[in-house]
């Protein structure tokens, strides 16, 4: 296996590293063990369906040492007939006729076998329609569909779906767990402490194609400083540090923004009272802070009515309810 010593975070797709979503493949393995026909795992690009399909293709016998035949498939045919070529990979002599297929298939198919079918949003209603026919008159068949979250299967699969795995991000262990992998399968010296592991986490919203991308743009800046040991002086450094480069009052002040819609001045000041001698001074101090805020381009103003509310931009919402959940080290939120 080629892999990139000095950036072992490329986006190569390496089942072996495959971390995270125990609870997703735990769930899924039972679907497959119990013959169930068909399994969706959605998420958004770069969440890991791929990952987890090639995981799953590259795994052992499920249950009692029986034999599967897995048949992975990076995207599904473009038109019905090539059914029959894609099910040629694991069986012989199944003819051209794509309605001989399910026929023969029976007749041939001894194992088990397991079909993953990724990015089957862009299928063709004709060859998803197929797909169900070969599902439902081949008996030893489990098929695992990936695709984006919006995708909509057609009514006659939708109602045979027994389990919908949905992937919504790694965890700060796993995330943890990823880095120390690429690092340990590249023999890189290099290291991550735990606060750096953390700030990348949040920064990626633990979304594995995320990590990989900042985690590659922190190794060429390490590399290139002779750095040995991935901290928050270099990420403050690199600027991923900014969010936390902030006063006590602007950090509660983000974090009551986060947790609600939008906020006045005033609501603000009924929820965040420091001390202020009056309402007018409390009004001007808050007024002071939120324009620092705006000049960083962490909230945004809108207009209601006759009055402003403030709101934390929305790609930046996760970032402070996460810290507010998971306080950051040294007291830092």
């Amino acid at each position: 296996m080629f892999f990139n010593k000095q950036n072992p975070f490329t986006f190569d797709i390496l089942p072996e590293l495959f971390v995270g979503y125990r609870n997703e493949l735990r769930e899924l393995s039972s679907a497959i063990q119990r013959g169930d026909k068909f399994c969706l795992i959605t998420a958004p690009s770069g969440y890991g369906k791929t990952a987890m399909m090639k995981f799953l293709s590259k795994q052992k016998p499920f249950e009692n040492g029986q034999r599967w035949r897995t048949l992975y498939l990076p995207r599904p045919p473009s038109r019905p007939e090539e059914w029959v070529g894609v099910f040629r990979r694991v069986v012989w002599f199944l003819g051209s006729h794509l309605y001989d297929l399910p026929t023969k298939l029976n007749r041939k198919l001894k194992e088990p076998c397991l079909m993953l079918v990724d990015e089957v949003h862009e299928a063709q209603p004709d060859c998803l329609g197929w797909l169900r026919v070969i599902s439902e008159h081949v008996e030893n068949i489990s098929i695992v569909l990936a695709a984006m979250p919006e995708f909509e299967p057609p009514q006659s699969i939708k109602n045979r779906i027994t389990t919908h795995i949905k992937l919504n991000g790694l965890g700060r262990t796993e995330t943890g767990e990823l880095i120390k992998r690429r690092l340990e399968l590249s023999r890189n010296r290099l290291s991550f402490n735990q606060e750096a592991i953390d700030v990348i986490h949040v920064q990626s919203r633990g979304c594995p194609r995320e990590i990989l991308k900042l985690c590659a743009q922190i190794v060429h800046k390490a590399t290139e400083m002779g750095i040995t040991t991935v901290d928050l002086a270099l990420l403050r450094e690199m600027g991923y540090m900014n969010v936390w480069t902030l006063s006590e009052k602007q950090k509660v002040i983000l974090a009551l923004l986060a947790e609600r819609a939008g906020l006045t001045p005033t609501e603000l000041l009924s929820l965040f009272n420091p001390g202020y001698k009056d309402t007018g001074n409390g009004i001007r101090a808050l007024n002071n802070i939120l324009k620092r805020l705006l000049a960083r381009g962490l909230i945004e103003r809108q207009k209601i009515g006759k009055a402003y509310k403030y709101v934390v931009r929305g790609e930046l919402r996760f970032l402070f309810e996460q810290t507010i959940a998971n306080p950051m080290p040294n007291g830092n939120i």
